[in-house]
């Protein structure tokens, strides 16, 4: 029923032409020394083999799952094969419906938190801006006043010149966070990536008067994964962090990032705690399904892109308590092979 034909007296050879046997949608042919059954045959067994099979008289076609056994006879010798077909075309329809969706959410949130990136880098560059404002705005009044004099002149541009650099360097940190691009993963400083991630949100936590706590170990082994993508992730942990600490606090606002590595496990960790209201948690799981926020303005999807980022790289992400009684997220990267900064 599913290849379109019944029991012939064909060759191995021609099994694949005859019955329309695929690697994929694209046609390419199944070679016969691949084919399960083919292979049960010579005495090898196969589990789970996915193959697309084309009705050569109606051109309908259908992904089965295939998983095939040499069949011996009493004395031990193969005497033959036999495999079993499980129809799975409405799975892979699933699957890719589900890998789309995917995608389209880690974009989403991508674009999400890009917004959430340039707001806190237009913080960040309101300062320095506004400074070189008045810099010039005073050298140009004193200038009119013929009280410019070489030295304060002199002066004046090379503080101007340190805050045009300053905001250019904020300008270049976003510009590699919001820019979209394919990276090949290569060894990462999780030290520098955190503190990249705090520079990024300085302005943020300057302003909500946040105490921050680094505890970074030293001469850890690099992971090998994305930096933009781990930036991502941090950024998403530290603004979650901050937005719990919005409420009335008990006592000072803090935030701590730390980093280690455990030799016995394999595993890289960076650590965001903080001191909010913390995690009920028979919740905690709930909080990496898409979707789920009470917030009027949010998506509610950024620990589900997070969280799927680190599974890419296998990697994975835990909720705890913080020593400061708040949120406690944990994330964990395999090390790279010998690779220390």
């Amino acid at each position: 029923e599913i290849v379109g034909s019944g029991p012939e007296p064909v060759s191995p050879d021609s099994w694949s032409g005859h019955f329309g046997i695929y690697r994929d949608e694209g046609g390419e042919p199944v070679p016969a020394e691949e084919l399960p059954l083919v292979r049960a045959m010579g005495g090898a067994s196969t589990d789970n083999v996915e193959l697309y099979l084309r009705q050569p008289q109606t051109g309908e076609g259908r992904w089965v799952q295939v998983t095939a056994r040499p069949l011996r006879g009493v004395d031990g010798a193969v005497a033959g094969g036999v495999a079993v077909l499980v129809d799975v075309s409405e799975q892979k329809r699933l699957r890719r419906r589900v890998d789309s969706d995917r995608a389209e959410l880690a974009r989403v949130g991508r674009l999400a938190l890009g917004a959430g990136i340039a707001s806190s880098a237009a913080h960040e560059l309101s300062q320095p801006i506004a400074a070189l404002s008045n810099y010039a705005a005073a050298a140009v009044r004193r200038d009119q006043q013929g009280r410019l004099g070489a030295d304060e002149c002199r002066d004046v541009l090379t503080r101007i010149e340190s805050l045009a650099r300053q905001a250019g360097e904020v300008l270049n940190r976003l510009r590699a966070l919001i820019r979209r691009r394919q990276q090949t993963p290569s060894p990462v400083d999780v030290n520098a990536v955190a503190e990249a991630c705090l520079d990024l949100m300085g302005e943020r936590i300057r302003r909500q008067g946040v105490r921050v706590a680094r505890r970074y170990g030293r001469d850890l082994p690099m992971p090998i994964c994305d930096a933009v993508e781990l930036t991502h992730v941090m950024i998403q942990l530290v603004s979650n962090a901050l937005e719990a600490m919005t409420e009335p606090a008990r006592g000072e606002p803090s935030l701590s990032i730390e980093t280690g590595y455990d030799p016995r496990m394999g595993l890289i960790h960076i650590e965001v705690g903080d001191s909010g209201p913390g995690i009920d948690p028979g919740q905690a799981e709930v909080l990496f399904e898409p979707w789920q926020t009470e917030k009027p303005d949010a998506l509610g999807i950024g620990l589900y892109v997070a969280r799927s980022i680190l599974e890419q790289r296998r990697g994975a992400i835990r909720i705890g308590t913080s020593a400061a009684g708040g949120a406690l997220f944990r994330v964990e990267l395999p090390a790279g092979p010998e690779v220390k900064r």
